[in-house]
C-alpha cells in the first residue's frame, strides 16, 4: 500500500503526462478505485483486528477461570466459598466476552457461529462444591 506522499507523486506524474513503464505499473494505486480499495482493505483489517482482540479477551478469561478453579480446589474452609465466588464472577465475564465475540462475528458477516464459539471457547459450568464449615 502506498503512502499518501507517494500517491500524490504518482498523481502529479500522471497528470503531467510523464511516461514510464514503472509509472504504468503503479497507475492502479491512484484514483477513486484505488481509494475505495484501500478503504475496504483498511476496514477488513480493522474488523480482523477487532475479532482477534475479542477472541484474545475470551482466551484470557478462560485462562483466569482455569487458575480460579485450581485455587478453589486447593482452598479450604471459608476460603473455598471466596474462591467459588471469584470463579463465578470470572465465569460470567467469560460468558459475556464470548457473547460479545459472537456479536462481532455476526456483524462481520459470520452467521450461525454460536455453536462453534461454544466449542472453541468452552466456558465451564459453575463450581458445585461449597464449604459447609461452621466457624
Amino acid at each position: 500500500m502506498l503512502k499518501k506522499v507517494e500517491r500524490r507523486l504518482l498523481e502529479r506524474l500522471i497528470s503531467s503526462g510523464y511516461e514510464s513503464p514503472y509509472l504504468d505499473r503503479l497507475r492502479h494505486h491512484v484514483g477513486p478505485q484505488a481509494s475505495q480499495e484501500m478503504l475496504e482493505a483498511e476496514i477488513a483489517q480493522e474488523i480482523a483486528s477487532a475479532l482477534g482482540r475479542a477472541g484474545a479477551k475470551v482466551d484470557l478469561l478462560l485462562l483466569k477461570l482455569d487458575l480460579a478453579r485450581k485455587a478453589f480446589e486447593e482452598a479450604e474452609g471459608s476460603e473455598k466459598d471466596q474462591r467459588a465466588g471469584e470463579h463465578e464472577a470470572l465465569r460470567q465475564q467469560a460468558l459475556t466476552a464470548r457473547w460479545e465475540l459472537q456479536v462481532h462475528q455476526e456483524a462481520a458477516g459470520f452467521r450461525r457461529s454460536h455453536r462453534r464459539l461454544e466449542q472453541v471457547y468452552p466456558v465451564p459450568p459453575p463450581l458445585k462444591e461449597k464449604s459447609t464449615s461452621s466457624g
